[in-house]
């Protein structure tokens, strides 16, 4: 059983948990004209959230993954591949457009992130970059021109969340099956929406 799997049943026994506290708040409350019982149910309802939050859970840990790996570069090539598409996308369309990067750190390492994309003037981007390290992009984030040859993948996503693109988070999906032998149900529910990645392809 995966560590996935047992958080999962971990926070269906806390939803269960919460769900009895929420009953036997409603019975004090409105039976037995307690109000202390009022607590019962404010508690049943923070544990039952909680239990939701486990058995369901929408966020995932991303899997590193080494620049010069064999799926990392198939990835990359496949989006650059694709570049002429992800041009027209950011110029004629209203999806929203990111690209992936390489930055340089400080102490010398590189860090993966994704950019929201304004537009494309030649062979540059001017893009929105996240403002720390690990958080998440935002348009009004401070704006930086990256140049296109630099780009390892990109997005497109409409307004019902279909996406085009996005070659390396099935990589990265490829290497949880890998390593951990499943595909954390967050990444999955993102990549049922990527129209360019097949996630059965990635369980061969």
């Amino acid at each position: 059983m995966n560590s996935e799997l047992q958080g999962r049943l971990l926070g269906g026994l806390i939803f269960v948990f919460g769900v009895l506290l929420i009953g036997a708040g409603c019975y004090g409350v409105w039976w037995l004209n307690t109000i202390s019982s009022v607590g019962y149910l404010l508690l049943g309802i923070c544990v039952t959230y909680n239990g939701w939050e486990r058995m369901m859970p929408t966020r995932y840990a991303p899997i590193y993954l080494e620049a010069n790996e064999p799926d990392m570069l198939e990835a990359v090539a496949l989006a650059r591949a694709e570049i002429e598409r992800f041009r027209d996308g950011v110029k004629y369309t209203q999806k929203e457009a990111k690209a992936r990067f390489a930055l340089e750190t400080g102490d010398g390492y590189s860090e993966h992130v994704w950019a929201v994309v304004h537009r494309i003037n030649g062979n540059t981007l001017q893009v929105s970059l996240p403002s720390e390290p690990g958080k998440k992009v935002s348009p009004a984030d401070p704006r930086a021109e990256m140049p296109l040859h630099d780009l390892e993948d990109w997005m497109l996503i409409d307004k019902n969340g279909q996406t085009e693109g996005g070659y390396t988070l099935g990589a990265m999906a490829k290497k949880y099956l890998f390593y951990k032998g499943y595909v954390p149900r967050g990444l999955r529910l993102q990549l049922d929406k990527f129209v360019d990645v097949d996630l059965e392809r990635y369980k061969n």
